[in-house]
């Protein structure tokens, strides 16, 4: 919905000397009109874990998006049409949630295939999400959590 992270707190830069108030009350009024309505993005997710789920609900609400989510347990290769658009997704690594990763790759590549949706995933084994058979391109090489991850995205053909 183009929200600015942060729109509705307080910074400590703004108690610095020579902070000017009026620049960052504009930046924030421009930042707002070009909030996009609450119906024109539809976000749907899903978790097979309920406390995944209700922490996804919290983290929405402290946001102020509750409003803009349908969660609802299911597992991937569970997930019904999601239509065409983005599936962003941030996997089990298989160290602290144990998962059949294969698996789950295989069932990725499958909803991608099916709904012709783009795929990002912020992945650990670029190994394991072969399993998708999507031609995944590196967006980004970091770290989460401590362990090396990379940000990837595909196009299903």
């Amino acid at each position: 919905r183009r929200r600015a992270p942060g729109a509705a707190r307080s910074f400590a830069f703004q108690r610095w000397p020579g902070h000017d108030a009026a620049a960052f009350d504009a930046l924030r009024a421009l930042a707002k009109e070009q909030e996009l309505p609450r119906a024109s993005a539809r976000i749907v997710g899903s978790d097979a874990d309920d406390a995944a789920l209700a922490a996804a609900r919290e983290n929405a609400r402290r946001a102020g998006m509750g409003e803009d989510l349908r969660l609802e347990r299911a597992r991937l290769q569970d997930v019904g049409p999601v239509g065409r658009g983005l599936i962003a997704t941030n996997p089990p690594y298989g160290v602290r949630i144990r998962s059949d990763l294969p698996r789950l790759y295989e069932d990725l590549g499958e909803l991608a295939r099916r709904s012709g949706s783009r795929v990002v995933a912020l992945v650990v084994s670029t190994t394991a999400a072969r399993r998708a058979r999507l031609a995944w391109q590196t967006l980004l090489r970091t770290r989460n959590g401590g362990r090396p991850v990379d940000l990837l995205a595909a196009q299903p053909d």
